[in-house]
């Protein structure tokens, strides 16, 4: 195959990953399927990302190194949008700079898509910590259901980034990609947008991807309180997205996650929580005015005396 013209575009936005970006490249070069790029982008590393990217390129021309432009927003998701435009396959394949590929990953899915009309394919994905196993738990039990949408929005279904192969036609089509403001929940956030375009999609049940627990990261070590914001706020964008068109039970699902989410972080003092009032509980119409007030009481009683559970059970949708 002519690796001038490649076929998938691994896109694998890094920060400080040193310690196990090689491997993931590694795990790339490995694939049975030789017809890729893989594009690495640099969100501001300040450990050895650079040099060991340098000796990654000198070996094979099918890696190229860049790095996040100082005009857009710092993160894992400017840094794949960024490697989508630089990219040239007719798929795509966003990674993670710590993950692993089964060494059949690409040419499985790519092979799927061929052989079929969908947007794309998705496969299983098995955690581990330190080294792959035989027996490793999956991330996710579900990857399809009959009402896949809704059931990923409740995450009864689910899969990461890594695990889905993509159609170049179908992302082209997409208004927006990644969501840059977002600092977690963003593969959720993209998932759902995408999943409200496709009717099928094409399921591999074999584990393909290797997900690699570890301590380093916002998943695991970011505070709670701002962890749970950046939840709340993905779900706001859901449920303020016109162009999604929700039906009334995948609204009502938000707006119970919503609602609930501020009354959790009001209880908990939480420094968001008057952001939520005010992005949330405020603008919303299907919420009356005695309700919101109630709800701002509610944020000055627990601020002040840690209590006021009574006004708190007075916010409901009208």
């Amino acid at each position: 195959m002519n690796h001038l013209t490649p076929q998938v575009s691994v896109i694998i936005p890094t920060y400080n990953r040193g310690c196990f970006l090689g491997e993931t490249i590694d795990s790339v070069r490995a694939q049975t399927f030789i017809s890729w790029e893989c594009i690495v982008v640099d969100d501001g590393s300040d450990d050895y990302t650079k040099e060991l990217m340098e000796f990654y390129c000198s070996r094979d021309s099918r890696i190229t190194y860049h790095i996040r432009p100082k005009n857009r927003i710092k993160g894992a998701n400017a840094c794949r949008n960024y490697g989508f435009e630089n990219s040239k396959g007719n798929y795509i394949n966003w990674f993670d700079s710590d993950d692993l590929m089964h060494p059949e990953k690409l040419e499985q899915q790519v092979t799927a898509l061929q052989n079929s009309s969908h947007a794309f394919c998705v496969c299983q994905t098995a955690m581990f910590q330190d080294k792959i196993e035989n027996d490793l738990p999956l991330r996710f039990k579900k990857i399809i259901s009959q009402e896949f949408f809704y059931d990923y929005l409740r995450m009864k279904i689910g899969w990461l980034t890594q695990a889905p192969l993509w159609t170049r036609d179908f992302i082209e089509k997409q208004n927006k990609l990644f969501d840059e403001e977002l600092q977690a929940a963003q593969e959720w956030e993209f998932h759902l947008r995408m999943l409200k375009n496709v009717e099928e999609y094409v399921v591999l049940p074999d584990v393909l991807v290797y997900f690699r627990r570890h301590d380093i990261g916002i998943t695991y070590n970011a505070e709670e309180d701002k962890r749970f914001w950046s939840y709340y706020q993905a779900r706001i964008k859901l449920y303020r997205n016109e162009h999604l068109e929700l039906d009334e039970k995948e609204l009502d699902f938000l707006k119970a996650y919503l609602l609930n989410g501020f009354k959790k972080m009001v209880r908990e003092n939480s420094g968001f929580a008057f952001k939520a009032f005010q992005e949330f509980i405020l603008p919303d119409p299907s919420i009356n005015t005695s309700a919101k007030f109630a709800g701002f009481l509610s944020l000055v009683s627990f601020r002040l005396f840690k209590r006021g559970n009574f006004m708190l059970q007075k916010i409901e949708f009208s």
